[in-house]
């Protein structure tokens, strides 16, 4: 790099702060981006170009898309360009859904581990699915790989396991395999199924309620339904010990294949804490510990302060018999939270708002003929 130009490409946010943090480290001649022109910090903004002898660091949100432009124009990832998050530290590589991200951020979050590993901008498994990239010479630069131990008979194909990924990987990749806990959680949430809506509002229904679509084709009102989630005449204790007994029987065959260990946290704290959004997603207090694990694991004395809410908006409700069933005692009054824009819980939702939310989605697909 020291013997050739140096460019950094996008000259928003990300550029401006990778060359105050590292103004001192790197002399470059200018910044390149697809839509702006002028100048910032003093430097010029040029339009990306074919066939010039340089180092180019992406700076972006935008990486994989950037990196294809640069790959068509005929630059090679590692050799002539990289994402700025792994200038000058070793290479980590995140593979699984998106509790991978969460955890990224908060190892991220680390002082120490921050200053010897960059994350690789790699996308969840359910994004790399659609983009048909070919990301071998990535795992092949990869420093770092914590994956989710993803079997062969995954959703997504055999070709996304991490027995295939791990084949790509330099001898020298430490692998960490960390807990997959997707599709755990059924036993708190008995009444959520997949469904096909999508929406970008601020209730996002990650999973339908099969029961509320039941009551409401009944012809049942929303007081009812409001009682018997509230209150309970749902399940039978019996259904719920199963459901539970049975994912606990999965997580321990799953653990097996884990370096991190977190079955015995969930157990201990399972009655106290919420640990779990929906059937597929943990909560940021879940991903926290893991994340602490994970430092401990790698040999880093300090752990994680500080806890965010990074999936608190994902959270579903829990039944009062689910609840009771399972001795639960955590406070379930408020089970989604927002922040924005560094406000702390600018927005709290209550059980009886999200049932009403939920009644009015389902009402909605039901009006549109897009649920049996």
């Amino acid at each position: 790099m020291k013997q050739r130009e140096v460019i950094i490409f996008g000259a928003g946010r990300e550029g401006e702060r990778f060359m105050c943090q590292h103004f001192q480290d790197v002399q470059i001649s200018c910044f390149w981006d697809n839509r702006k022109t002028g100048e910032v910090l003093g430097y010029p903004i040029e339009n990306p170009q074919e066939g010039k002898d340089c180092f180019i660091i992406v700076a972006s949100r935008y990486y994989l898309e950037i990196r294809e432009q640069l790959t068509q124009m005929g630059y090679c990832e590692f050799n002539d360009f990289i994402p700025s998050q792994i200038f000058g530290k070793k290479m980590a590589l995140v593979y699984g859904n998106c509790h991978m991200s969460v955890i990224k951020v908060y190892l991220e979050g680390h002082k120490k581990f921050a200053s010897e590993y960059g994350f690789y901008p790699f996308p969840m498994i359910q994004i790399w699915k659609d983009t048909k990239e070919d990301f071998k010479d990535v795992f092949k630069h990869c420093d770092l790989l914590l994956h989710q131990s993803v079997r062969k008979d995954n959703v997504y194909g055999e070709q996304f396991s991490s027995e295939n990924v791990l084949c790509c990987l330099q001898k020298t990749c430490e692998v960490i395999a960390v807990p997959n806990l997707y599709g755990m959680p059924k036993y708190l949430f008995p009444q959520l199924e997949i469904t096909k809506w999508r929406s970008k509002g601020l209730f996002r229904p990650f999973f339908m309620d099969k029961n509320i679509l039941t009551w409401l084709k009944e012809g049942k009102s929303i007081d009812e339904i409001k009682k018997l989630i509230l209150e309970g005449g749902v399940y039978q204790k019996a259904t719920i010990t199963e459901l539970w007994e049975t994912s606990i029987k999965k997580a321990e065959m799953r653990e097996k294949e884990w370096d991190i260990k977190i079955l015995d946290y969930i157990l201990l704290n399972q009655r106290e804490q919420k640990l779990f959004c929906d059937i597929n997603h943990i909560t940021s207090r879940t991903a926290f510990e893991i994340s602490n694990r994970i430092l401990n694991y790698m040999g880093y004395g300090n752990a994680l302060v500080l806890e965010r809410t990074f999936m608190d908006d994902k959270e579903s409700i829990i039944y009062a018999d689910v609840a009771e069933a399972l001795g639960l005692e955590f406070d379930k009054k408020y089970i989604r939270k927002w922040a924005f824009d560094n406000a702390v819980y600018p927005y709290e939702m209550d059980e009886e708002e999200y049932i009403e939310q939920m009644v009015q989605y389902i009402r909605f697909y039901l009006s549109r003929g897009l649920l049996e």
